[in-house]
């Protein structure tokens, strides 16, 4: 066994106590305070509908679960078969899964 001094236990208790106290209190503030980044909470919701037919790449992008490769695909697709007639032709680009078109049609629009 471990034989330790008198204050060597108490340095061991002080720093098991403080710790405990630093856990709880990053859980508290994690779950008490809202996130204060407001940059990426934007990214996740834009704030107006993007029009798939005139959407830029960078627009594209910053819906979620469209990354680079995605907008690039949607890009090309306009260019080689026209404009999207219908929200739901979007599902026609490679990538673009049933799931992934729910997850993002509340923010998609479309102009002829």
């Amino acid at each position: 066994m471990l034989n330790f001094t008198r204050q060597e236990k108490l340095v061991l208790i002080f720093l098991g106590a403080a710790s405990l106290v630093g856990i709880g209190a990053d859980l508290f503030f994690k779950r008490s305070c809202p996130p204060n980044n407001i940059y990426s909470a934007a990214l996740v919701q834009p704030s107006a509908k993007i029009d798939i037919n005139k959407a830029t790449f960078e627009q594209l992008v910053d819906l979620p679960g469209i990354g680079t490769v995605l907008a690039q695909r949607i890009i090309d697709y306009r260019l080689e078969n026209g404009p999207f007639k219908k929200l739901g032709d979007i599902q026609s680009v490679k990538g673009i899964s049933h799931k992934l078109y729910q997850r993002i049609i509340d923010l998609l629009t479309l102009t002829p």
